[in-house]
């Protein structure tokens, strides 16, 4: 009968295996967790438009805090001289007085290709709320040629995360 040798390489492999297979089985575990918690997301929410055939808001340039505060600016696409006339916001995730009106203090002409800022306050946010915004806007102004003055809308939705106030 032949003798079986146990060797100490072997068993060495086999603790070595043992010992980093926990390790390594750990570490997983934690990055499974940490992605499931979305710790490995890179992506930052980020503020969306949609609408706006003519008036259109740089999104880069446009906000809304968590204390209702927004600021947004507008590019005359239009082609033309208009005047703007208000600029009416509506987040139609709040259910209740949840809208605010920007209209400029004098008539303010824009001319294609120029910008205005719109400024107002929702009343009706906190911090606690929610983390979004879906802004119902409305832009009216008035286009002048030959003498007749007619009142268009441009209408869209602005869509965010909110920042601090």
């Amino acid at each position: 009968m032949k003798r079986i040798r146990h060797s100490k390489r072997g068993q060495g492999a086999v603790e070595y295996i043992t010992s980093y297979g926990w390790a390594l089985l750990v570490v997983i575990v934690i990055g499974v967790i940490f992605y499931g918690l979305g710790i490995f997301d890179s992506r930052t929410p980020s503020i969306t438009t949609s609408g706006f055939p003519k008036i259109r808001p740089v999104v880069t340039a446009t906000k809304l805090d968590r204390a209702g505060n927004f600021a947004g600016t507008f590019v005359n696409g239009a082609g033309v001289v208009i005047t703007l006339v208000s600029v009416n916001l509506t987040d139609s995730l709040l259910s209740d007085n949840n809208n605010c009106v920007y209209t400029p203090p004098t008539p303010i002409q824009i001319s294609g290709g120029d910008g205005f800022i719109a400024n107002c306050t929702i009343p009706g946010y906190s911090s606690t709320q929610k983390q979004t915004y879906s802004l119902q806007t409305i832009i009216t102004y008035t286009v002048t040629m030959s003498g007749s003055t007619t009142m268009f809308n441009d209408v869209g939705i602005i869509s965010g995360p909110l920042e601090a106030a």
